[in-house]
C-alpha cells in the first residue's frame, strides 16, 4: 500500500473504504462517553436516572465504538439503534430539565444531543450503504445516466 500524501492521512484512510462512516460514529461515541463522565461531576444531573446510568451508558458507547467496523453488519445496526435511543433520551432530558437546571447544563446536554444526532446520521448512511452493498465501492462515471 503506498504511503499517504503529507497532511492528508485521514482523507487517504477514509478513501480506502468508500461509503463507510463508522470511523466518524466511533469518534462521536467516544467523545459522548467522555463528555458524560466529565460533565456529570460538574453539573450533577446531566442526565436523569440512577447513579449507575452514566457509567453504564458510557461503557455501552465505548463497547460499540470498539466493535464498529465495515465488515460486521449487526454492529452497524446496533450503532443506529443506540444513537437514536441516546439522541431521544438526551434531548428529552435537555427539554425536561431546561427550567430546573443552569443554562450551561442545558447547552452541555444539547451539545451531547447534537453529537448523537450526527452519530445517528453517519450510522444510518453506513447502514444504507451496507444494505445496497456499496461499502468499499466507488461511484462510476455516468452511473446514473439513463441513455
Amino acid at each position: 500500500m503506498p504511503a499517504p500524501p503529507p497532511g492528508r492521512r485521514a482523507a487517504y484512510l477514509r478513501s480506502l473504504v468508500a461509503h463507510y462512516y463508522g470511523n466518524e460514529v466511533r469518534v462521536l461515541f467516544v467523545i459522548c462517553a467522555v463528555l458524560l463522565f466529565v460533565l456529570t461531576p460538574i453539573f450533577g444531573n446531566i442526565l436523569p436516572g440512577t447513579i449507575y446510568f452514566i457509567p453504564l451508558s458510557s461503557a455501552i458507547l465505548l463497547l460499540l465504538a470498539a466493535l464498529t467496523n465495515p465488515k460486521v453488519k449487526w454492529v452497524i445496526a446496533i450503532d443506529c439503534i443506540a444513537a437514536g435511543a441516546f439522541l431521544v433520551f438526551v434531548e428529552v432530558a435537555a427539554l425536561r430539565l431546561y427550567t430546573s437546571g443552569s443554562s450551561s447544563a442545558f447547552v452541555a446536554r444539547e451539545v451531547i444531543g447534537l453529537m448523537f444526532m450526527l452519530a445517528l446520521y453517519f450510522s444510518l448512511k453506513t447502514a444504507y450503504s451496507m444494505g445496497f452493498h456499496r461499502i468499499g465501492k466507488t461511484a462510476r462515471p455516468n452511473e446514473f445516466d439513463t441513455e
